[in-house]
């Protein structure tokens, strides 16, 4: 626009056998100023959608171009006819709906499959309305696929849904156990604006940590610092929905309550020497009819909106995804099917963090009376160091699992084990915890809490230690 409405841009061309002026486009600069000086009302630009969606109101984007209310520019990677869609179609019609596409699920090995329901199935389920729908909430889950063998379908699950999305299989991204590499490679995946972000064959049993999708995940953006400059960008990824799979990974950390987590088990030693009918390929039949299987996915919603959106009980409620849990989550589930985030507990139970915290506060109410009101990492120290008369009259330690939570490359280090208490602060387990006190002599230090019985939940009980009274 600026070359053919505002200035002729050109650069002297020095070569031997042209040496002459040619066009060129307007330089970064020139139009970073441009946009910078508010001029004109450039619209902005959260993504490019190749498949028809929903707006938050039910209605459908099917025009090509841009759409001002979700922001996204919808170009169809090929030809799709929907077919008639009602404006309140039933609750019978939106069932007919989730059977075409259980359907397309029927031989995946999902673990815990009673009767085609499960968690896992309706994690692959959310996941594919999630793809359709994104472009109506801003924000939604990280969609995890573990299972115990290679050749299981992980993979294959993640590209039935992209070309029911996307109409093409997605970009594998690799993952890495270092974590400073695996943040650049999400960041560059990120910067690339893909619909779809495939975090492909992680390492076996990684434990799947990162600040850049707890934030793409919740606040559809992430900061990113710009490839070879010292500056950082804004990267909105609305339209963005991230996929991770591999043998036995979990999630942990700020990533559990983000991450709906799906697990495929064939309970075979070789699952890889499986045999499937040719036609009964899901990839195959979606290609062929998207229009059909697009059209199932606005029928759900349209219908669950029509009965007036019921809140189905027992639901895991994530804030942040409130949006998203109207369109995809509560309408599976009104449909009986489980809820896509009912593994969230299992997956913060094998949270390495989790772990942590359980042996740090088991120990420490084990030793409360021993340290006083107020403690500090020095005190913990002095209980460690402390030694009695054992077996054969020889010197042992008293507190021996203290003395290893506090010991650092084979010795005892307050500072390791202080920068461990101010990370756990504040968490409860077992309707216990600890929080900062009053600084005595310049240290910090920290006092044990009680939760009042009236607020634990079924699964704290209060403690029967007699130490920790």
């Amino acid at each position: 626009m600026a070359a053919h409405h505002a200035a002729k841009f050109q650069r002297w061309n020095d070569s031997k056998n042209k040496q002459r002026w040619e066009d060129i486009n307007p330089p970064h600069l020139v139009i970073q100023q441009l946009i910078e000086a508010g001029h004109y009302p450039f619209p902005t630009l959260v993504g490019i959608i190749n498949t028809p969606t929903m707006r938050p109101d039910g209605t459908l984007i099917t025009e090509l171009g841009y759409d001002p209310a979700t922001q996204l520019w919808y170009k169809p990677s090929s030809d799709i006819t929907l077919p008639p869609i009602p404006e309140r179609p039933t609750k019978e019609d939106a069932k007919k709906a989730l059977a075409e596409l259980n359907e397309l699920l029927k031989d995946f090995p999902f673990d815990g499959e009673i009767d085609k329901k499960s968690v896992s199935r309706s994690v692959a389920l959310a996941g594919t309305l999630t793809v359709v729908l994104h472009g109506a909430f801003r924000s939604a889950p990280i969609f995890a696929i573990s299972a115990p063998e290679a050749r299981t379908g992980k993979t294959y699950l993640v590209h039935l849904i992209s070309v029911f999305g996307t109409g093409h299989i997605p970009v594998p991204t690799a993952g890495s156990r270092k974590e400073e590499e695996m943040e650049k490679r999400i960041e560059t995946a990120a910067l690339s604006g893909r619909p779809i972000l495939h975090l492909n064959n992680l390492p076996n049993g990684m434990v799947l940590e990162s600040e850049a999708l707890c934030q793409m995940s919740t606040e559809g953006t992430a900061v990113i610092r710009l490839l070879g400059k010292h500056e950082e960008g804004l990267c909105d990824c609305r339209a963005t929905t991230v996929f991770a799979n591999g043998n036995n990974i979990t999630v942990g950390a700020d990533l559990v309550p983000r991450t709906a987590l799906c697990r495929l088990d064939a309970n075979m030693e070789k699952p890889w020497e499986r045999t499937f009918k040719e036609e009964d390929d899901p990839i195959t039949a979606v290609r062929r009819n998207r229009g059909k299987y697009l059209a199932a996915v606005f029928t759900i919603v349209r219908a669950f909106k029509a009965a007036g959106s019921p809140r189905p009980e027992g639901m895991n409620a994530v804030s942040g995804f409130e949006d998203w849990s109207l369109m995809v989550q509560q309408p599976l589930m009104w449909l009986d099917m489980k809820d896509p985030l009912g593994a969230m507990e299992e997956a913060r139970a094998q949270d390495p963090e989790r772990e942590k915290l359980q042996q740090l506060l088991d120990v420490l109410k084990k030793y409360r009376n021993n340290l006083g009101e107020h403690f500090n990492a020095a005190d913990c120290e002095r209980l460690a160091e402390e030694q009695q008369m054992g077996a054969y009259q020889r010197l042992e330690y008293k507190r021996t699992d203290l003395r290893e939570l506090m010991t650092n490359r084979g010795r005892v280090d307050t500072t390791y084990f202080g920068r461990l208490l101010s990370k756990q602060v504040g968490k409860w387990y077992s309707g216990f915890r600890y929080v900062r006190g009053s600084q005595v002599g310049g240290r910090a230090t920290y006092k044990f809490e009680d939760r009042p019985k009236a607020a634990l939940k079924p699964d704290e009980p209060p403690s029967n230690d007699p130490e920790a009274m």
